[in-house]
């Protein structure tokens, strides 16, 4: 079972087992404990939406319904029956840096959905405005795929060659990738570039566009976080972005 869908349709089918209950699970009981529609739940299991963003909090909640481990269901990792109750009490308890939906960032009013612990590492370097969020497509999968953890700072000074949240005309919910100078010939400026083949680069449009620096990539395949490269010598003495 190589996909999130396939797991959770076997998750799901088998949740009786584990349950004690006689009748295997449909997908609209599925969709009722989760607050979804039955479409929804799907759509996960068809992988229609494998290019789309992932429903951290609702993946938990499957998980812990259905009784199956969410790194299992996230990932593949482990066994299906696996405990893994204190990564989900890390993800859900209330201290820590906020977690905000894609779609939230930037609006007034959003509330976070939930807080997450920052690694030792990060406590000093992360300003209070920093946020966890998520990949939201797979333009930078040699470092993160679509659904993956991203911690952002928008009051980090913005540098040649780090990995950016950004926002792209075309696209409805913001990308990560990373910020290099524009080469076109008789143009200056900046290039939101891509690690995948399969995703153009996009120019920046405006330094506004910049949402923060992502100073943290957690999958939930790395028990251990990483960290964006430190630039090359070379690459310290470009000019750096005015925010």
């Amino acid at each position: 079972m190589d996909t999130i869908g396939e797991r959770l349709r076997h998750a799901r089918e088998t949740a009786n087992e584990r349950l004690g209950t006689k009748y295997m699970m449909t997908q609209s009981e599925l969709a009722d404990q989760l607050g979804v529609t039955q479409g929804y739940i799907y759509k996960l299991e068809t992988n229609a939406n494998k290019r789309g963003s992932v429903d951290v909090t609702k993946l938990m909640n499957a998980a812990e319904y259905l009784k199956c481990s969410f790194l299992w269901l996230a990932k593949g990792l482990g066994k299906m029956e696996a405990d893994d109750g204190l990564l989900i009490d890390e993800l859900a308890q209330n201290n820590g840096q906020p977690f905000y939906d894609l779609e939230t960032i930037g609006s007034e009013h959003a509330e976070p959905e939930m807080t997450l612990t920052l690694p030792s590492s990060l406590v000093n370097r992360v300003s209070s405005n920093g946020f966890y969020t998520l990949v939201s497509d797979n333009g930078v999968n040699a470092r993160a795929s679509a659904g993956d953890l991203v911690l952002v700072d928008p009051s980090t000074e913005v540098r040649v060659g780090d990995f950016v949240l950004a926002r792209v005309a075309d696209k409805s919910l913001p990308i990560v990738r990373r910020i290099v100078e524009r080469m076109t010939e008789g143009q200056s400026g900046y290039t939101l570039k891509s690690l995948n083949d399969e995703f153009a680069d996009r120019p920046l449009g405006k330094i506004s566009d910049l949402i923060g620096v992502v100073l943290e990539f957690r999958s939930f395949a790395r028990e251990e976080c990483s960290y964006k490269e430190r630039l090359s010598p070379a690459t310290k003495n470009v000019v750096r972005l005015v925010r």
